[in-house]
């Protein structure tokens, strides 16, 4: 999994970063808070997208590549999936309208 907990913004606009966990293979790729995930793998992705964007951040050794847009810049990251325990993990409803990946 990635250690990304991302926002679907109630489907309207961007799949916002809203939490990376320490240590995750996003953390390790430079993902910070508050980017916005334009692409997987050159797919383009929303907020409306999230559930179906999570469902590409399973499979342990998987790589995914992530176009993201901080500020003004856009940039590509590379994240390899792993398994991933504890707080906050993938799948977990941390809050409302956020979800782990």
């Amino acid at each position: 999994m990635s250690g990304i907990v991302a926002a679907g913004n109630g489907g309207k606009g961007p799949l916002t970063v809203f939490r990376v966990v320490p240590g995750s293979p996003a953390a390790e790729a430079g993902v910070k808070e508050g980017d916005e995930i334009i692409a997987i793998d050159g797919r383009a992705v929303r907020g409306s997208d999230r559930d179906e964007a999570k469902a590409l951040f399973k499979g342990d050794g998987v790589e995914r590549t992530l176009n993201v847009r901080r500020g003004s810049e856009t940039f590509e990251v590379r994240v390899r999936l792993r398994r991933m325990v504890g707080a906050g993990g993938p799948g977990q409803q941390c809050s409302v309208g956020r979800r782990a990946f």
